[in-house]
């Protein structure tokens, strides 16, 4: 017996958040002829993700979390309250540096605000057949439809959605047709579908495209604050924190200016292995894990000559100035 949709509506939000997982799949290709049937099935095989990550797990973006939970959590909290000149965008577009928690913010408002999430690549929607394309970009957006509340999540929307040029004939059709589906859902007040993009070039992509994500949101670089944060979590969760202080931490956070959430990631993971190499290999197949000791500072010191920033200073200030330019803060 299904609930009524009254009910479904008044259902608490970390009930709805699982709702990814109980979707059926021919009701999500509902809509869909004959022919475009296999291709929404094998779009749908790729693009379903769900996600359980929530905005206390990315650290930092202070600024995107605050827009995007007035953007994309209190609408769906309670709808009523948001219409009119209240009533949220249907395009966000989330550019910033490599590695800075883009993808991860984007899953967080899909679990947090109970929608589903539809994780897009260029791949999943390019196709070497003539017209394929298009008709893939007309599934998603059905999909989408048939699954709403919804969010479609373009990763590395430069790649699929780049300025039109002269001789691109096959990508030019597959690039109209998503600004027209684009419109239309961003025109339709019925259908709750937001799409959400993610670049680390956003001057490259189609003026056109770039009018339709009305929310221009910059993801910058960690700072002390949010690098610190973002050590004693990961290093928390893999219980490797007993041998340091906080005072470590604040020193190792003060050392990696410039350094991107995925390259704090990395620096972890080899000053981990620092104390596994002053091991014999002989002993490495008898010893217990238990007796391996803990981090220490020195560890990270050591891995800070080999773990460099992967930032690229001159990206950084282009992004600055597109954010200055077309940027909402």
């Amino acid at each position: 017996m299904q609930p009524a949709s009254h009910n479904a509506q008044m259902a608490p939000m970390q009930q709805n958040s699982q709702a990814p997982r109980k979707l059926n799949r021919e009701n999500l290709l509902r809509g869909l002829n004959s022919e475009d049937w296999e291709l929404g099935k094998q779009l749908l095989n790729n693009i379903l993700d769900n996600t359980g990550v929530k905005l206390a797990d990315v650290s930092g973006c202070d600024t995107a979390k605050g827009t995007l939970e007035e953007t994309v959590i209190l609408p769906a909290l309670n709808p009523s309250l948001f219409q009119g000149l209240r009533q949220p965008v249907k395009g966000i577009l989330l550019f910033g540096p490599p590695g800075n928690g883009k993808t991860m913010l984007a899953k967080a408002v899909a679990h947090e605000s109970g929608q589903v999430f539809l994780n897009v690549s260029a791949s999943s929607i390019n196709s070497k057949w003539c017209g394929n394309s298009e008709r893939l970009v007309r599934a998603l957006f059905q999909i989408a439809k048939n699954a709403q509340p919804s969010i479609i999540f373009i990763d590395e929307i430069d790649s699929l959605l780049s300025a039109r040029k002269e001789g691109d004939t096959v990508s030019r059709g597959m690039k109209t047709e998503f600004m027209v589906q684009l419109d239309g859902a961003a025109s339709s007040t019925e259908d709750r579908i937001l799409i959400i993009g993610a670049t680390n070039r956003p001057s490259e992509l189609d003026d056109a495209i770039l009018r339709r994500f009305p929310k221009r949101i910059m993801i910058e670089m960690p700072n002390e604050r949010a690098r610190a944060e973002l050590l004693h979590k990961t290093l928390a969760k893999h219980n490797m924190l007993g041998g340091l202080t906080d005072e470590d931490i604040h020193w190792i956070a003060y050392n990696t200016d410039f350094y991107s959430n995925a390259d704090l990631v990395t620096l972890c993971k080899e000053a981990a292995m620092v104390p596994i190499r002053n091991i014999n290999r002989d002993e490495i197949a008898k010893i217990d894990g238990r007796e391996i000791r803990n981090l220490r500072v020195s560890d990270f010191k050591e891995a800070l000559g080999s773990v460099k920033s992967s930032c690229n200073p001159r990206l950084i200030q282009e992004l600055i100035n597109f954010a200055d330019r077309s940027g909402q803060k």
